[in-house]
């Protein structure tokens, strides 16, 4: 090893023979300085230092002084790394003596930093690695040597208020270890043992988790309010794997809600962990009645917030925001839980359901995407689940013998009943879901390494999930009440045609959204229903692109227009004539300079002829031949003004066609 950019030998730092003093300490601080703010050169040579240095089997000698003695919190980080490193792959050949040594200086360095509030303030990422590096021990030493660990960490949690907070916090870290990580990192076998443990001595932190809650309950403002948040925090990660008993067999749940929704600060960990016990499934059909009164309790409690606060949230002050946001993103995940895992359950309290379903409605208002598609995830189910049962009471009528008609008669009513106590709701839903309609998917053009001109699909990004999900949702809720869908568009649209010469400045995002929606529920209402609707649409799209002003305008216009229709084969092939003309309009349009207009052109042309191929060949009555044998006496000039890879685009089409 080369010495150059160092004041010292390095091998001084591999030699752990004998005790490491303040000189060789400040060594390693210089070495740990360069391998962060050093030249290239620099920063390769310390990183070779400190490897030996960590990979050294005596380094961990030498972390108590380290820890001790350095200034530096980039070393302090390193010493504990060089400990994890040696409980992680040497722990099972060293000596027992050596073991216990270890552990015992962690844990009082833990008790000593956590204790103090100002050291377990100032030095918290310290603390944090500290509370890593005990878990790291806990995982090999418990239960078989160190059998004491939870009734000795829950036992001293009670003495200082500091160290308790940073007791749970290690806890919790045990907890994801096993639960969430213990795959990853250990054997099956492992894991088992170490969940059996912690699940069979649960009761002494569930006892500290409701002690610390029930001194807050019995004397407000004896706890610190930090520990009551991380308190909640570590109770809602435990909440998924504890015994059902503590849950629903104790007074959590009461005490939850009475106590910790309503003040602020600790209403988001409140709702954390009622959406655990809300999102439980397995083995909950004994205690179905308590599950009822949580939920009952949790919209209670919704039924008092302000009504408008999902939407009037974006205008509140930055810290507020994010507060009601982050609320608001909790609150969906609280009751869908509730919805989707115990539907038939909470279904039966229609005086709670509907409460519940309204909050939810203003919530997909909101402006947070990750709360809004938390809410679509969830109608695309419930409409789902609606439109499954209307269809099995609709087949259970049509089997029925005569003789039983009254049975499937009433399931007939009842799930008409149920559509009528939903109408409004889900008419609001259609509204919302119209109005932040996601984009569909784009398909572009381009020549590949090979030269080749090749049609690339989008990949699936998160926005093309998005409207997957909410297209299957509308089209569920087209099939529920077609007539109310078709209201809401055309009044949307009409709307749209009436902006101008009014206050409102039109959107073109709004008008895309809503073309998009209309296009995505192509095929969900009958022919006839559709013809009509369909026919509608394009009449006020066309007196919308010939009523707007500027070519960007009527751009907008004209490719929501290509849109829709080519969204409808099933109506194109029915009416050879409108057919037609839109291929002419599609010609027109190719001529059109105007960014994009001609892509959107061939892409529609091209998507028509794919759904509608068997049109042009045969011969229409009132035409002379068939629409592909009169193509080429205009063909040069429609192609005249495209593009290379557009003129690509469009042949492919006419291939379609032949």
């Amino acid at each position: 090893m080369t010495a150059v950019g160092l004041p010292f030998d390095p091998a001084q730092l591999l030699n752990f023979g004998e005790p490491w003093d303040a000189s060789r300490v400040q060594m390693l601080d210089h070495v740990v300085n360069l391998m962060y703010s050093g030249e290239q050169s620099q920063r390769k040579l310390a990183h070779e230092v400190l490897t030996q240095v960590k990979t050294h089997p005596d380094a961990w000698s030498a972390v108590d002084t380290i820890l001790a003695t350095s200034q530096s919190p980039d070393t302090k980080f390193f010493a504990l790394n060089v400990l994890e490193n040696v409980i992680s792959t040497r722990w099972l050949v060293l000596p027992d003596t050596q073991k216990a040594g270890i552990k015992n200086y962690v844990v009082q360095l833990v008790i000593k930093i956590s204790a103090d509030e100002h050291f377990a303030t100032t030095q918290k990422h310290f603390l944090t690695k500290l509370n890593e590096t005990l878990v790291h021990i806990v995982k090999q030493e418990w239960p078989h040597a160190w059998e004491n660990f939870i009734p000795d960490i829950c036992g001293s949690s009670k003495t200082n208020q500091s160290l308790c907070e940073n007791n749970l916090r290690i806890l919790n870290m045990l907890s994801e270890e096993i639960f969430s990580f213990g795959k990853t990192h250990m054997v099956s076998k492992k894991v088992a043992k170490l969940k059996d443990s912690l699940n069979s001595q649960f009761a002494t932190i569930y006892d500290l988790c409701n002690f610390i809650l029930k001194s807050h309950v019995a004397s407000p403002g004896s706890v610190k309010p930090s520990l009551l948040v991380t308190t909640l925090s570590t109770l809602s990660n435990f909440l998924e794997w504890i015994a059902l008993g503590f849950i629903f067999e104790t007074d959590l749940i009461q005490t939850l809600l009475l106590h910790f929704w309503d003040p602020l600060e600790y209403r988001i960990e409140c709702a954390k962990c009622l959406n655990e016990i809300a999102c439980l499934h397995e083995g909950v059909q004994q205690y179905q009645p308590q599950l009822v009164r949580c939920f009952q309790g949790v919209v209670e409690k919704i039924q008092q917030l302000p009504e408008n606060t999902p939407e009037a949230c974006q205008n509140l002050p930055g810290p507020q925001k994010i507060f009601w946001e982050v609320f608001h993103n909790q609150v969906a995940l609280l009751l869908t839980g509730f919805l989707k895992h115990n539907m038939a359950a909470m279904e039966a309290q229609s005086s709670y359901m509907i409460p519940a379903l309204k909050y939810l409605v203003r919530i997909s208002m909101g402006p947070n995407e990750e709360t809004f598609k938390i809410c679509v995830e969830f109608w695309q189910t419930f409409s789902a689940r609606i439109f499954l049962e209307n269809q099995a009471a609709q087949s259970t009528s049509a089997q029925a013998s005569p003789l039983l008609m009254d049975g499937s008669a009433s399931m007939q009513d009842r799930q008409r009943e149920k559509l009528k106590l939903y109408a409004p709701i889900l008419e609001e839903v259609r509204t919302v879901l119209i109005s932040k309609m996601a984009k569909p998917p784009e398909v572009t053009i381009k020549e590949n390494e090979e030269g080749h001109i090749v049609r690339a699909e989008e990949e699936d990004t998160d926005e093309l999930a998005l409207y997957k999900m909410m297209r299957e949702a509308l089209i569920y809720l087209t099939h529920l009440d077609p007539s109310n869908m078709e209201s809401i568009m055309v009044r949307r649209l009409t709307q749209e045609c009436l902006t101008e010469g009014t206050m409102q400045k039109w959107s073109p995002t709004m008008l895309n959204r809503l073309s998009y929606a209309i296009g995505s529920i192509s095929g969900a209402m009958q022919e006839t229903d559709e013809k009509r609707f369909l026919i509608q649409v394009i009449k006020d799209l066309l007196s919308l692109c010939e009523m707007k002003k500027g070519k960007e305008n009527k751009a907008v216009v004209a490719s929501c227009i290509m849109y829709v229709v080519g969204q409808y084969p099933r109506f194109l092939r029915a009416h050879w004539k409108f057919l037609k003309t839109v291929i002419f309009k599609l010609f027109e349009f190719m001529h059109e300079t105007f960014p994009g207009v001609q892509q959107m052109a061939v892409d529609t042309f091209l998507k028509i002829c794919q759904k509608c191929k068997k049109k042009f060949v045969i011969q229409q009555p009132s035409e002379q031949a068939s629409f592909v044998e009169s193509m080429p006496s205009h063909l040069a000039q429609d192609i005249s003004e495209l593009e290379h890879l557009h003129i690509c685009t469009f042949f492919e089409a006419v291939g379609h066609m032949i």
